[in-house]
């Protein structure tokens, strides 16, 4: 019996270091939470092309000490969204262009705008021209860099234009889950800045 006891003294141990190293181990990809603002219908009927440019002078997503967090990563995000009313919805894995294609497509419809799949001659053009996406891990804090510009267009006519930027940290704890946590809330307060609707209001389409 009181060899018995002993073994059940370490449960708890054995459990949060298996725990703990199965936090710790690499993921081939990134979990990113998109939080989507409240619904609205001001620009209910308009209609756009959505395009995204990956302009970064330098494309690397990691700096050194952070890749090494990342080993298996393979470029692609799970994208999970959350509306108003906390329902949790997977909408599956992309690249870093279909990330945010599909979080600012989800963004558009929700203010009433439809996506269109292809470009027409009606429709202007939405696109998203990314400058900076950049995760470093410094002095024990996940530090995480996101900038692009928005651009209107319209025959081939910027009516248009909104540069968006920031910058997040979080501790880092076990794991990386604390890096996908930073990373989601930063990817979407950027999402959600530009003022879209003040935006259109301004152009003459």
């Amino acid at each position: 019996m009181k060899r018995i006891n002993q073994y059940f003294k370490w449960v708890p141990l054995i459990l949060f270091l298996g725990i703990a190293v199965a936090s710790c181990s690499t993921k081939p990809y990134i979990n990113i939470n998109y939080r989507l603002l409240s619904t609205s219908d001001a620009l209910e009927g308009t209609s756009v092309f959505l395009t995204f440019k990956d302009t970064r002078t330098d494309k690397t997503t990691f700096s050194d000490k952070a890749r090494k967090e990342f080993k298996q990563f393979t470029g692609e995000f799970s994208l999970s969204l959350t509306r108003e009313n906390d329902d949790i919805v997977d909408l599956g894995t992309f690249d870093l262009s279909g990330l945010f294609k599909e979080a600012f497509s989800k963004r558009m419809e929700n203010l009433g705008i439809k996506v269109t799949s292809q470009q027409g001659k009606e429709e202007p053009v939405i696109e998203i021209s990314l400058k900076t996406f950049f995760l470093d891990l410094e002095g024990g804090k996940w530090v995480t860099r996101i900038s692009y510009e928005m651009h209107i267009i319209k025959d081939e006519k910027t009516l248009a234009r909104q540069t968006t930027s920031g910058s997040a940290e979080r501790t880092k704890l076990f794991g990386n889950r604390s890096a996908d946590k930073v990373l989601g809330e930063l990817f979407t307060d950027m999402i959600n800045e530009p003022d879209i609707i003040r935006l259109f209001q301004q152009v003459t389409l």
